[in-house]
């Protein structure tokens, strides 16, 4: 009963003192329907909301702050990120594009806007905004695993794996484990049902970006799909021992050759011709 009070006591104010603003135990800061408050005290009041998940007087403060500072882009996108825990994901994506149409570009700004586009099925839309969020902060896991989730949704497949593999091997290149592992063998089984890459191949390709260096999928011989670094400015493919030997794939030794690299130093190599090997594209 009491909760039911303090409940009909917030709708009585509200609709009666509509310039009050409401804590979170749903008592009003002012004591007049004529009172004035200012920019800070709906901050406090939108602080005291939050503290007890109270998103609905969130909501409430948040736009009476935004009354006396409407270009205020972080309390524009946190007010999108409330309407989003209510499942207003219409005025989430209304707030999102209000903040960047005014110059806003956090990263976190895209990353809600991809989020709330990918579950109102705005998919490429989606995919664009979780690019442009990683191209800020590429160390997000949560959105790069979100991100590949989207591609197979989309059936770019390998486009998924490039994005997964490509950061996973930078992490082992600097001795720390790999983290997609579990969500690249699951895209890996998705790709296995296909009767090989011809099935699924598209004309074109969106290639992640890990480490400033771009990285694309390529099977060589009859192998799984693995990432190559992108050299814009190489005219050869270079493998190591190891990869050749994994691949099990066919070649035949023809001399050696020097290559240089981007860092100028110059690397002894075999020149080899290898049955197959083929950039994947979807």
């Amino acid at each position: 009963m009491f909760k039911a009070s303090l409940t009909y006591l917030r709708t009585q104010l509200a609709t009666h003192f509509p310039r009050c603003v409401l804590t979170a135990f749903a008592f009003a800061i002012c004591s007049h329907a004529y009172a004035a408050y200012n920019s800070e005290d709906y901050k406090r009041a939108i602080g005291q909301c939050l503290k007890v998940h109270d998103y609905d007087c969130t909501q409430k403060n948040y736009e009476q702050y935004l009354k006396l500072r409407p270009d205020d882009t972080t309390m524009i996108t946190n007010l999108g990120q409330v309407m989003a825990w209510q499942d207003n994901l219409t005025g989430a994506i209304q707030q999102y594009e209000k903040a960047i149409s005014r110059g806003e570009g956090a990263y976190n700004l895209f990353a809600y806007y991809a989020d709330a586009l990918g579950k109102t099925g705005r998919i490429d839309e989606a995919i664009d905004w979780s690019y442009r969020s990683l191209a800020a902060v590429p160390t997000q896991l949560d959105l790069r695993s979100n991100l590949a989730k989207l591609l197979v949704h989309q059936k770019r497949y390998y486009e998924a794996l490039a994005l997964l593999s490509g950061y996973d091997d930078s992490l082992t290149a600097h001795g720390e484990p790999a983290y997609f592992t579990a969500q690249r063998i699951a895209i890996e089984s998705v790709i296995a049902r296909y009767d090989g890459a011809q099935s699924i191949n598209t004309a074109s390709l969106r290639l992640p970006k890990v480490d400033k260096f771009f990285i694309a999928p390529v099977t060589v011989g009859d192998a799984r799909p693995v990432s190559f670094m992108v050299d814009t400015g190489a005219n050869v493919v270079v493998v190591n021992d190891a990869f050749l030997r994994s691949s099990g794939v066919k070649y035949t030794a023809n001399g050696t050759l020097t290559t240089t690299g981007f860092d100028g130093r110059a690397t002894s190599a075999h020149r080899l011709t290898i049955a197959s090997l083929e950039r994947v594209m979807n």
